[in-house]
């Protein structure tokens, strides 16, 4: 699916710098929110499988251009993996957000320490099916349906995060399929 990729990869660039624009004080971070890729297996702690690897590297493609300024990654290595690629491309860490206790009260302690450490920049957070949800709420102050088992392909960014008029924006992102 060329055009998918082609499409998110070449306008994603323009709505992070249209959004963000340059950083004044006071003004939001741009916070990008994926759920990890496809995993191996159901273990708990599982790497990714293939089509997990093959998602990973299509996330890093789509936001090449972004001008990442952090990653951020929970304690699992299936969102440490599906992050590693974009923050390499960058030239960053993954900096480690470990979940713990209520995912709600999680959420808005996590968005609002990225709104603290990165205002005006641009940020990649991977997450869970159960954890990106709520902290795109917390972030953009709205609510955003739950995402299935089976969701490995939304990409939310939320500009001017924290401020008083954030903006979301929900778009999917693929890997290209190879011809053989």
């Amino acid at each position: 699916m060329r055009l998918c990729i082609r499409l998110v990869a070449g306008i994603l660039p323009l709505l992070l710098t249209a959004c963000a624009g340059p950083a004044t004080h006071g003004e939001g971070p741009t916070v990008v929110v994926v759920r990890h890729a496809e995993r191996l297996d159901h273990s708990a702690d599982p790497p990714l499988s293939q089509a997990g690897e093959q998602r990973a590297g299509a996330l890093a493609q789509v936001l090449a251009r972004a001008r990442l300024n952090a990653v951020y990654a929970s304690q699992y290595r299936r969102t440490q993996l599906t992050a590693a690629p974009a923050a390499g491309a960058a030239g960053l860490d993954v900096r480690i957000a470990p979940i713990e206790g209520d995912i709600t009260e999680w959420a808005r302690g996590f968005a609002q320490l990225l709104v603290d450490r990165h205002p005006g920049r641009t940020v990649l957070v991977v997450g869970h099916s159960n954890t990106v949800p709520a902290l795109v709420g917390a972030l953009c102050r709205c609510d955003v349906a739950p995402l299935s088992e089976h969701d490995y392909d939304f990409l939310f960014v939320v500009t001017r995060a924290g401020s008083e008029s954030p903006v979301l924006v929900t778009a999917r992102y693929r890997p290209r399929e190879t011809s053989e």
